[in-house]
């Protein structure tokens, strides 16, 4: 399913009454009057790659390779706290997702460049 991209409508003037504050540059979500608060969030399109998980057998430990479809999104919830998030989810739903503050993604960066080499 393509999620509709955000129009000026959203973004400008006339965006909904519960959005007191700009879009950043990289959200591309429609806002609109009926969001439900829960769903009230600047989002992008979010990136797309491809990979290899592995799923473990819980008996002998032994990993099961799998090519996949990760899908890397950032967030950021409409009013405060203004903490903006990162989410990374298997696009096939046979993973849980991992949502990681700005923060952890970054130590989580920097640990991936110092060890993989």
């Amino acid at each position: 399913m393509t999620e509709e991209r955000a129009s000026p409508e959203s973004r400008g003037p006339g965006r909904p009454s519960w959005l007191h504050e700009p879009c950043p540059e990289w959200c591309t979500r429609v806002h609109r009057e009926s969001d439900h608060p829960e769903d009230r969030r600047h989002q992008d399109d979010g990136v797309a790659i491809a990979a290899v998980a592995g799923d473990v057998d819980p008996d002998t430990l032994t990993i099961h390779p799998r090519s996949t479809e990760l899908t890397v999104r950032r967030f950021l919830p409409v009013g405060p706290p203004h903490r903006s998030w990162w989410q990374i989810e298997d696009s096939e739903g046979r993973s849980s997702r991992l949502l990681l503050s700005d923060e952890s993604a970054r130590a989580l960066l920097a640990v991936l460049t110092d060890r993989i080499r």
